[in-house]
């Protein structure tokens, strides 16, 4: 009889954890040792051994022929089988003896063990009850499964992986849906073979409820990347695509005589595909605003009484060229009055878009005057001979633009379309008579010819009208056509008539500030703006070089000079051009 219970390194003993095929054969025999079967004997006597066992077994389960005593020593023996069957059993199999018969008598559903102590006795019973597990010490044996995995930790067991992964994708599939994007999940999902008792297997629902809660959700976006720097993600490439060409289309259009022949990015701008949280994605319209608005805050200043363009950039400690460039649009020339609101600050650009033109207008050509003396007229008489004419000529030039504003100009061709023509003034040499108030019909001739020859008509050649320092050019500038030069001098500095003629104009003209005009004829006219005060009136005649005003700021000023224009025919010209 093999005595009970086990003695402790029987108790050690427990299924082999290796793989289904491979059987401890040591173990083995240990229990076939226990079992009574000599692991020397005959394959016959290891074939009565267990059948003999075997027909116990049946015994136990009718419950017939055996006593309390011999019903335990033999569920003893039936344990120490089910322990074979956990490490093999079918190597152990009996000649004759299906392995699944065998399994089956081995496997003792109405038996239930009980045994209490009285006195100095043990009474053992045994109680054979339909339905019921074998005695409270037996073990059952695992079953195949899978370990569900979660960046190597285990979250559960099941026998079918089907579910699982039906579930992930699901789960995958409701996410895109709702996101309107790729998604993916950061962490790794892995199934491991494994064995388990049936009651360690895990609700499909709690592994699903346990995924769903541990799962790291990316999306897939794009990063728009500025000179190496993300600035912005959006949901896909087409997305960013459409963003970047929103930024140039405002660029794109060129007016009827204007061929566009590039457009660019001045920074180096890339898209990058990114696994991200779906709440650092910006939607297409503020990713827009973003990248185009730039980064730096608008700021805005009222117009008050007495300002002018040249004293808001100083108050505020920006230059004039950046006060211009916060309001695209405006002129020095502009008139700007208290109530106005003007941007003071440049917003940095994210992207520039560069832009290369060519364009071709026609530019007037300028005659020269030619003076030729002419004995039969007085001296102070002189006639037109000859009356000029302008010439006019073809330019076609090359035009870089950053953001719409003109940074560069290039004459690619320049062709004279018409000759001008000289103007020709035949000027007396002879001395003219003295007149007295006896001779009224010569002082009446004399007077007549006097009005011939009075100043009030210009000679045609133009001087620079005060001294001082050249600021700004005749040409574009900040994207319009700057029609004078401005010389800065300071406030009082005469100005003075750049030639003979009649004063049209003379007072205050908006942006101009103070403003004098005057008309020196054959369509000729000179503007003397921003005057800090005039000293001459409307209709009144004016010789070349007399004092008409003085050099002031009013107006849309960037600080004491004189703007000063020559217009022919009402189109203003190079005044360099024509100053002797």
């Amino acid at each position: 009889m093999i005595p009970w219970p086990p003695n402790k390194k029987e108790r050690m003993v427990s299924p082999v954890k290796t793989k289904r095929k491979t059987l401890n054969l040591t173990k083995v025999e240990q229990l076939s040792r226990k079992m009574g079967i000599d692991k020397k004997s005959s394959k016959s006597q290891n074939t009565i051994s267990m059948a003999g066992l075997l027909k116990k077994v049946d015994k136990l389960k009718s419950g017939v022929g055996l006593g309390p005593q011999k019903a335990l020593a033999s569920l003893k023996r039936v344990k120490e089988l089910q322990r074979i069957k956990v490490l093999g059993f079918k190597n152990l199999k009996p000649p004759g003896q299906p392995k699944k018969n065998i399994l089956e008598r081995l496997k003792i559903n109405t038996v239930f063990v009980r045994y209490a102590a009285i006195g100095a006795g043990i009474v053992v019973g045994v109680s054979l009850i339909t339905g019921a597990a074998l005695y409270n010490d037996a073990q059952q044996a695992p079953i195949p499964a899978f370990s569900v995995v979660l960046d190597g930790q285990v979250i559960g067991y099941t026998k079918d992986i089907k579910p699982v992964d039906a579930s992930v994708k699901q789960f995958k599939d409701e996410l895109e849906q709702d996101y309107n994007m790729d998604v993916s999940f950061s962490q790794s999902i892995e199934y491991l073979a494994t064995a388990v008792d049936e009651k360690q297997l895990t609700d499909i629902n709690t592994i699903n409820k346990q995924l769903k809660a541990s799962m790291d959700v990316k999306v897939r976006g794009v990063a728009i990347v500025i000179d190496g720097k993300e600035t912005v993600i959006v949901k896909d490439r087409a997305t960013a695509h459409s963003i970047i060409e929103g930024i140039k289309a405002p660029y794109k259009q060129a007016s009827k005589d204007t061929q566009l022949k590039e457009i660019k990015l001045a920074e180096d701008v890339r898209f990058k595909d990114k696994l991200v949280s779906y709440e650092t994605v910006t939607d297409k319209e503020d990713a827009y605003k973003l990248i185009a608005g730039g980064t730096e805050e608008q700021k805005t200043y009222e117009v008050q009484d007495g300002d002018t363009l040249w004293s808001i950039s100083k108050k505020h400690k920006i230059t004039l060229d950046e006060l211009m460039a916060a309001n695209r649009g405006l002129d020095e020339d502009d008139t700007i009055r208290p109530g106005d609101k003007l941007n003071l600050t440049v917003p940095k650009n994210l992207i520039n878009v560069v832009t290369k033109e060519v364009t071709s207008y026609t530019e007037s050509i300028p005659f020269e005057t030619k003076t030729q003396e002419d004995s039969s007229m007085y001296t102070n008489q002189s006639k037109v001979i000859t009356d000029g004419q302008e010439g006019v000529k073809g330019i076609t030039v090359e035009v870089i633009k950053q953001n719409g504003i003109e940074q560069q100009r290039v004459v690619i061709e320049e062709k004279v379309l018409k000759e001008p023509v000289d103007k020709v003034i035949a000027k007396g040499t002879k001395k003219p008579p003295e007149t007295t108030r006896k001779s009224p019909k010569t002082t009446k001739s004399s007077t007549k010819g006097t009005k011939k020859t009075t100043t009030a008509v210009g000679t045609g050649n133009f001087s620079l009208p005060t001294r001082g320092t050249i600021t700004s050019r005749f040409g574009m500038r900040w994207g319009k056509l700057h029609t004078g030069v401005d010389i800065g001098a300071p406030v009082g500095t005469p100005i003075r008539a750049s030639d003979s003629g009649r004063v049209i104009f003379a007072g205050w003209s908006g942006g101009y500030g103070k403003l004098v005009k005057i008309d020196h004829g054959g369509g000729k006219v000179t503007y003397y703006a921003h005057c800090s005060s005039i000293a001459v009136s409307k209709g009144q005649k004016v010789s070349k070089g007399q004092v008409i005003a003085r050099v002031g700021s009013t107006g849309n000023s960037t600080g004491p000079h004189l703007h000063f224009e020559i217009r022919i025919n009402g189109k203003p010209i190079n005044p360099l051009s024509r100053v002797r």
